[in-house]
């Protein structure tokens, strides 16, 4: 009952999420900016101790330090903050690949800040605000809907998901046939969000 629920739950953010995550970017950027801040150092702190996700009081302690910094910059300077949304988009796909191929722990985290500086740098020297909001919400929309399927069907466990540390990774591991139909599936939310966002809910 549990595992249904929670994914139920997870289905239901992934729609809204994939439907009308610009709306919902917009409405909520300091949130977006400490989730996103306290994802990224909880993570890292994991990969580079070998610990699960949130194991550790590091882990905790450098989530919450990146996270508060993070919805400052999201409050402040939105210019930066696009870099730093970029950077966790980078991140979470390295590491999540490195980890899939099986080289897991500090050489994914090494790999995860690689393509986290290259995207940050890119998505902060281009203007892409409004489609790095959508892209955004599309890829985490997504990848909510397909580990929803993945829990549902029993392919995924919870367990198995809190160690794991993104919602990424447990796609990419699965099978070939779930990457198609979450590539699919960010592909399709992206471009339903660029038809039907309104030019006067875009940033200035």
């Amino acid at each position: 009952m549990q595992t249904i629920f929670i994914s139920l739950l997870i289905a239901l953010v992934g729609l809204v999420l994939l439907l009308f995550g610009y709306r919902v970017f917009l409405m909520m950027l300091p949130v977006w900016g400490f989730l996103s801040g306290f994802w990224l150092g909880a993570d890292l702190t994991a990969l580079s101790l070998g610990s699960g996700c949130l194991g550790s009081l590091a882990g905790w302690l450098v989530g919450l330090a990146l996270g508060l910094v993070s919805a400052l910059l999201a409050q402040v300077y939105v210019e930066m903050y696009i870099g730093v949304i970029g950077a966790v988009i980078g991140y979470q796909i390295g590491s999540g690949l490195f980890a899939a191929l099986g080289l897991g722990g500090l050489l994914a985290a090494l790999a995860g800040l690689v393509l986290a500086l290259v995207t940050a740098g890119f998505f902060y020297m281009f203007d892409f605000k409004r489609l790095l909001a959508m892209a955004v919400t599309a890829v985490y929309g997504a990848s909510a809907l397909i580990l929803a399927a993945l829990l549902l069907v029993g392919r995924v466990a919870l367990n198995t998901l809190q160690s794991a540390g993104d919602t990424i990774q447990p796609v990419l591991q699965d099978s070939f046939f779930w990457l198609l139909l979450w590539l699919a599936l960010a592909v399709a939310g992206y471009f339903i969000q660029d038809r039907t966002s309104a030019s006067r809910l875009r940033f200035a």
